[in-house]
């Protein structure tokens, strides 16, 4: 059975609008005392955030996809940056995504866009170098 905020609530003594807000790093009104004994009783009741719940929320899903060519020579990415980008968005709860796609869907009309929907993703970093045709890079207005 899941822990839910309402058994974390009782656990602590404290309301679950106030688990809530703790747990979402957004009770800092609260004494250090009362956001302690919050995270102990989830800690110990093994609480897990419900990510899909978190995404409907927020409308955030916590991920960047890094799309990259199936031919090597036109996504190259030194180890450094990648392990930049990822610790960069660990600091913000995200995590990436990384997908190699034939150069066919990569030029292909309407794709890139897709992608964030299919893949679940609020960005995209696409290292790819070759003749990126207009379309696949839709512009802002």
């Amino acid at each position: 059975m899941a822990t839910t905020l309402k058994v974390i609530a009782e656990a602590a003594g404290v309301s679950i609008p106030v688990v809530s807000q703790v747990l979402n790093s957004k009770g800092q009104r609260f004494r250090p005392e009362t956001r302690r004994r919050v995270r102990q009783a989830a800690e110990r009741l093994g609480y897990r955030p419900n990510n899909s719940a978190r995404a409907m929320a927020t409308g955030r899903l916590g991920c960047a996809a890094l799309v990259l060519s199936t031919q090597g020579y036109r996504s190259t990415l030194p180890a450094e940056l990648l392990r930049g980008i990822d610790e960069e968005l660990a600091r913000h709860n995200m995590h990436l995504t990384i997908a190699r796609l034939p150069d066919e869907k990569l030029t292909r009309e309407g794709y890139v866009p897709k992608i964030l929907r299919e893949w679940l993703s609020d960005g995209l970093l696409i290292n790819y170098t070759s003749d990126i045709p207009d379309h696949s890079c839709p512009r802002q207005s």
